[in-house]
């Protein structure tokens, strides 16, 4: 329930909403096989970071993301967008 409603924040813009519910995420034990894993939570709270201009802080949250999953090409790719 919490990634539907920090899809829909992001989606409609409110981008403190959406970091609220994507730090919850990150207190519940994330099952493999779940809705939503660890690595994507950090992938969207980097993409947060982003927009709001926090470029330091969004690096650090695709790297903690490729820590957690490193074959996560999303990551990768928006951590050297991020480090350009």
């Amino acid at each position: 329930m919490l990634s539907l409603l920090g899809e829909v924040a992001l989606k409609v813009g409110d981008l403190k909403k959406a970091q609220q519910m994507y730090r919850a995420l990150l207190l519940q034990k994330l099952d493999e096989g779940g809705p939503i894993k660890k690595a994507i939570v950090f992938v969207r709270l980097g993409d947060i970071h982003s927009q709001l201009g926090e470029k330091p802080k969004a690096q650090q949250m695709y790297e903690r993301a490729l820590q957690t999953d490193a074959g996560l090409e999303e990551a990768r790719t928006k951590l050297a967008a991020a480090k350009a």
